[in-house]
C-alpha cells in the first residue's frame, strides 16, 4: 500500500552526491560515513545501486528510467520508493538538491 507522503525532492529534482562521505562493501551491503554529520547509514543491494548511479548531477525521472529497465517493479512502486529513498539520503546529508 503506497502512503501519501512529503517529499524534499520530485521527479524533476537533480540531485548529486556531497563529497564528504567515505564507503565501504560490508557483505552484501554498503556502509556509508557522513564526515561532517558523523552518520552512518548501511545500504542494501539496491540502495547501494542507486547511490552509485548518483555519479553525478541526476534528475529523477533519469534515475527511475534507469531502474524500471533493470527490475520488473510497479512504475508507480518504484518511484515512490525512489523518492522515499532519495529523502533518507537527504535526511543523512550524503545529497544535495541542485534543481528542486
Amino acid at each position: 500500500m503506497l502512503v501519501n507522503r512529503e517529499y524534499l525532492v520530485n521527479r524533476e529534482s537533480v540531485i548529486e552526491k556531497v563529497e564528504n562521505f567515505f564507503d565501504a562493501s560490508v557483505g552484501d551491503e554498503l556502509v556509508i560515513y557522513n564526515d561532517d554529520k558523523g552518520s552512518f547509514l548501511g545500504l542494501n543491494e539496491i540502495g547501494s545501486e542507486i547511490f552509485a548511479i548518483l555519479d553525478g548531477p541526476t534528475k529523477i525521472a533519469d534515475l527511475i528510467l534507469k531502474l524500471s529497465s533493470r527490475f520488473d517493479v510497479d512504475q508507480a512502486e518504484l518511484e515512490a520508493d525512489v523518492l522515499e529513498f532519495i529523502n533518507e539520503l537527504k535526511e543523512y546529508e550524503l545529497i544535495r538538491i541542485i534543481e528542486p
